[in-house]
This record gives C-alpha cells, structure tokens and sequence, in this order.
C-alpha cells in the first residue's frame, strides 16, 4: 500500500509575522539564492516539512490546510521537490545577518531514532547555494544508512554551514548556530513532542572546541564534547582499519597489512590517525593532501611516499583509502582505478550509484562509505544515550570492530546476488529501517 504524505510547511521568521510572503519567497527556483531572498525579507529561519500524515497528524493537518486556504501551490517549490527525491522529512535554512551564519540541516528519516536525529555539521566553502543543498541531501541519506548499519537507535540529519572554515569561522557565528540549533528543537518540542529533533556534532571544517562554542548556546543539541564520547575521528579511523582489514581478507585471503600498497587521499582528524595505523601495521602507505606543508611533515614522521594529486587516484595499489570529501569515483576516475580495494573515511565516495556498478563490473571491491567510516557516530551515539564514559568507551571499541564482519557479511552477499556492494548495503540498510516501521 503506497504511503500517503501530507505536505507542511512552517516557517518561523523572527522579528517578522509568522508566513509573510512565503508564495513569493521560492518563485524562482534555484536561479534565486535563497539567503539573498531571506535577506531581502529579513527572514532568520525557515523549515520545510514533507512528513507522515499519521505520525504528525496535527501539525501536518494544520499547515496543509494553511497552503490550501492561501493558494500556495507547493508543488512548484524545488525544495519540495528535493525532499520527494531524496526521501527526506525535512529541510531547514538559518541565516544570521550580523556573524554571516548561512547554513542548512537536513532531516532524512527519525525511523530508527523515534523523531530524533544526528549527524555532524561541515563547514565548507560551496560554490553555490545548490551544491550545499546537494551535499547536505546526500549526507544525511548516509547517515541514516550509517545508524541502520551499526544497528543504533538513531534517525539520519546533517547540517552544513556555508563559508571557509579557515577564515569566516568566529566564535559569533558558533554561538548564534547553536541559538538556531536550539530553536529547532524547541519548536519540534512544541509541534511534535519530540525534545531532540536533530543533534549535532564535529564533521568537516569543525573541530571539538568549535563544538563546545556551540554547546553554550544549542545546549542538549550537541554531542561530542571534550571529557565526554569526544573526538570522533579516533572511532573512525578503528573503523577504517577494520574495514580495510576485512576487504583485504575477503579479497586476497589473508589476514594482514603488512608489505600491502595503500594510496591515502587526504590527512585530516581521520585520515592522519588511518596513515598513523596503517604504518604500524607494516603497510607501504602513500599519501596526499592538499595542505603539502602537512603532507611533508607526516610523510617525514612515518617514513611514507607522497603522491600527486592524480596518481594518489589512478597510481597502481592494493588499496586506494579516500579520507577527504565526498564523490572521489566520478565519470572522471571510474575507469581509471589501478587498485583493487577501495575503503576509506570520506562519506558520498560514489558520485552515482551507477559508478559503484562500474567497479563491480571491473572487480574492484568497494567497502561502501557509510559502513566502514561508521566508528564515528557509535562512539558519539554512546553520549547521545547517556551512557557512562568508562563502559562506553569499551561497547563502542567493540561495536566499532564489528565493521569488519558487518562489511564481510556485505562482500558475501553481493558476491553471491552478483551485484556491487553498494547495493548490498543500501538493501540490508532499506530493510532494517523497514523492519523498524514495522514495529
């Protein structure tokens, strides 16, 4: 039986009347920037909801019947559009005129976390307002897909902050995030009953004392925090590791790293602890990363090989490990891959599904992203449920190992149904999110 949707949409302007033009504010698509709009109108924060009818009766019933008593054709708007394709149940953009905050959270699916989700919060310098919105769409799916995976209680959400995080990061913007963060769960306290909507932690762009700036103001909307689960990059790298040692073992039958060619691309929080790890495990690491003053400085420490921007892709190896961002196998590099593993931290690895088909069709086993960079959100999660740190720390070390037979399991199936890995994960993710509806 298809699912009926209701369509609801709120918007909370401050220091404006609640709904003030909003017909006009998405006439025109994405040829208009929406924060230039939010500007013109002053507007601070606007949410856009496509949700169940019969989970969020009320309020769904509520604005839809504002759209139709106004003549808002919705349907005309690309964000619902956006919501529709990618499955998501919400989308929120905050912008703060006087810190230059412009940023974008995405809600996809609060199955698994009843109402509630997480996901970290990037800072990045988009090109334009789509890309951002493209991004965030993407990685909040994944993190849905990751919480199903590693079988938490967690629904999927990602936040983006448009800017470069190197130079238009101040404290301000921080604080007045963490104010946004806290408004939107205040109202989907009051609209739904749900006191956790969507809480954040540390991603691209952000560190743990950028975190703990916007605890001070989103407080009960931030995890990850120093002295609490913390940096999440040591749990990712873990998973990484046992990732790569999982494929490498299913691949080649052997149980260690030792005298194997692993091509690294990028050495932030992540991929610096998985180079750091895989020296010590006997492994010929070669590296690259934009910042060459880093590269050279770890390369140094660890006696590894640097590598040009290029042939860190394309160069011959057993395992190409991307840790940077996202869409690393694209029309461009697909058919170029010397490798024959490819397992790293980046989330979003495949641009399309359809370059996942292409590496199945050349043999390159592919360790999909959100299962095997999964170590990260298992250790925040244990903050999440309040969890004592002590007994934490060991369920989530655990738990984080367990990638290796979770990514196992995958190999073999898609082995066995002769599709790509990618493939595989998403089916096994889509039916334990299925059998959590059904409950």
């Amino acid at each position: 039986m298809a699912l009926r949707l209701s369509f609801s949409l709120l918007f909370i302007f401050l220091c404006q009347p609640v709904y003030s033009s909003c017909r006009d504010l998405f006439a025109d698509h994405l040829e208009k920037n929406i924060f230039n709009t939010m500007k013109k109108q002053n507007h601070n924060y606007i949410e856009f909801s496509l949700v169940n009818g019969k989970s969020h009766s009320q309020s769904a019933n509520f604005y839809s019947y504002y759209l139709e008593q106004n003549n808002i054709n919705y349907k005309d708007s690309y964000i619902f559009e956006a919501l529709r394709e990618f499955g998501h149940e919400s989308l929120h953009f905050i912008r703060e005129e006087s810190s230059s905050l412009k940023s974008i959270i995405a809600i996809h699916n609060t199955v698994l976390g009843k109402g509630s989700a997480v996901g970290g919060t990037r800072m990045w310098k988009y090109d334009n307002e789509g890309e951002a919105l493209k991004d965030v769409l993407r990685l909040s799916e994944g993190m849905t897909y990751k919480s199903a995976m590693a079988h938490l209680p967690l629904g999927g959400g990602k936040a983006v902050i448009l800017g470069d995080a190197k130079t238009e990061k101040t404290e301000k913007l921080l604080k007045f995030y963490g104010v946004y963060l806290n408004l939107l769960n205040q109202i989907a306290l009051k609209q739904q009953g749900i006191s956790r909507r969507f809480v954040t932690a540390e991603d691209v762009g952000m560190s743990p004392k950028d975190i703990a700036i916007i605890n001070r103001t989103g407080k009960g909307s931030v995890i990850g925090l120093p002295g609490k689960s913390g940096d999440p990059s040591i749990s990712t790298a873990q998973g990484v590791i046992a990732g790569i040692e999982s494929a490498v073992h299913h691949l080649f039958g052997v149980r260690t790293l030792k005298d194997l060619e692993i091509h690294v691309q990028g050495l932030g929080n992540v991929g610096r602890r998985v180079v750091e790890d895989l020296s010590k495990k006997g492994a010929k690491v070669s590296v690259y990363d934009i910042d060459e003053k880093k590269t050279r400085c770890l390369s140094k420490q660890f006696g590894l090989t640097m590598k040009s921007s290029s042939r860190i892709i394309t160069g011959k190896c057993d395992v190409f490990a991307p840790c940077a961002l996202g869409a690393v196998v694209n029309s461009k590099s697909v058919n170029h891959f010397k490798c024959k593993i490819i397992a790293g931290a980046a989330n979003n690895q495949l641009e399309s599904a359809k370059y996942g088909d292409i590496l199945n069709e050349r043999g390159i086993l592919y360790a999909p992203d959100y299962v095997i960079n999964g170590g990260g959100v298992i250790n925040a999660s244990t903050e999440f449920l309040g969890m004592e740190r002590q007994p934490a720390e060991l369920w989530a070390s655990q738990k984080t190992k367990g990638i290796y037979d979770t990514l196992s399991n995958i190999f073999q199936k898609a082995e066995a149904e002769n599709i790509g890995t990618h493939t595989s994960a998403d089916r096994l993710a889509k039916e334990l999110i299925k059998q959590a509806e059904s409950r």
